[in-house]
């Protein structure tokens, strides 16, 4: 049954992204993520899968931030934690040590974003470099700027001689004027375009609503992450939800479980909704959200693999088992459950035997 679930030719399908501010980036932060989840309190909530995740791989994408998570600082304090970076990401490399997906999140101004990522690609360059680095646009509104950043990372790729296509674009979409032009942003990033992320709080901070009524489910919010689903899956290009801002910090026991369950819960809306990704800010909610995958996918992998078991022992032909009825359509929705399942690590090629 597994072979037609995962294409090796194709780019890892990750569940989370973890954003870090460019400062903060150093040789072995990765794990060390890990551990500070491990060594948290809630790690007593999860289950030994879930424990054995954050010991072998606790990041699967990961963000060098100069924007937001790095806040403002002088032009030379960038060009340092660039510089600085750049050496950190070339020790990773050639320890073997990057995730599955890396990449970096300069700011939105262009001629400093162009300065940023010719800083950090000159140090890189001391390790080998990934098929795929990704880099981050923010603050994206209108065509125009989709265009003059795909034109930055190509002239990037020509001054440092990297192959064609290995910096990727991935989008940022935190404004309303970008969801109105999503098809034609998407048409002037050309075959660059790799992903593109909700900022759920800019945006609504955008549409006028007020702090105190900002969350993910938003009815604004779900919109958009709609037109963006819309727009994005048909060309192949992976959308990712926004933050939860609540994190597992503190004291109080029972506002860090608040945080750690009402994470729980935007992951599970999240992955009812079909998207299997989301950004994280804490290495706590690491725990919350490969919590939420994983009890997810298990509890329903028995019947989804009997269905598609019955489905492929029909010879594809569509069939009722008791009140479930099986054909093409839905055959595809048990495939995108198995898929994301074995993805995110939440069962093996093995368990589907």
């Amino acid at each position: 049954m597994q072979r037609f679930l995962i294409d090796p030719s194709q780019p890892r399908l990750v569940s989370h992204v973890f954003y870090g501010g460019a400062h903060l980036f150093q040789a072995g932060v990765l794990a060390k993520m890990g551990v500070r989840a491990l060594s948290s309190p809630e790690a007593a909530l999860v289950s030994p899968k879930v424990l054995d995740k954050l010991r072998r791989e606790p990041i699967e994408d990961y963000r060098i931030d100069f924007e937001d998570g790095f806040g403002y600082r002088s032009g030379a304090e960038e060009d340092d934690a660039a510089t600085r970076a750049g050496i950190e990401f070339a020790r990773m490399a050639l320890a073997g040590a990057l995730p599955p997906r890396i990449g970096l999140r300069p700011k939105a101004e262009l001629k400093r974003a162009s300065r940023t990522l010719d800083l950090f690609l000159k140090y890189a360059n001391g390790g080998p470099l990934p098929k795929r680095l990704i880099v981050t646009q923010p603050k994206l509104q209108h065509p125009g700027e989709a265009r003059r950043w795909r034109e930055m990372l190509e002239q990037a790729e020509a001054r440092f001689g990297l192959p064609s296509q290995t910096l990727r674009h991935e989008l940022m979409v935190e404004h309303p004027a970008a969801i109105h032009s999503l098809a034609e942003i998407a048409r002037l990033c050309e075959n660059r375009l790799d992903s593109a992320h909700f900022g759920c709080y800019d945006y609504l901070s955008a549409m006028q609503v007020p702090a105190p009524a900002q969350r993910l489910d938003h009815p604004y919010a779900t919109h958009a992450r709609w037109a963006m689903l819309q727009v994005m899956l048909p060309l192949g290009v992976t959308v990712s939800d926004g933050a939860f801002p609540q994190l597992p910090t503190g004291e109080d026991p029972s506002a860090r479980r608040a945080a750690f369950e009402g994470h729980k819960a935007e992951v599970r809306r999240a992955l009812e909704q079909g998207l299997f990704c989301g950004w994280d800010l804490h290495p706590g909610q690491l725990l919350s959200r490969y919590s939420a995958l994983y009890e997810f996918f298990d509890s329903s992998l028995g019947p989804v693999k009997a269905r598609y078991r019955a489905f492929l022992d029909a010879e594809t032909k569509a069939l009722r088992a008791g009140a479930q009825f099986d054909d093409a359509a839905t055959a595809e929705g048990l495939l995108v459950f198995l898929r994301r399942g074995l993805s995110c690590g939440a069962f093996t090629p093995e368990d589907l035997q």
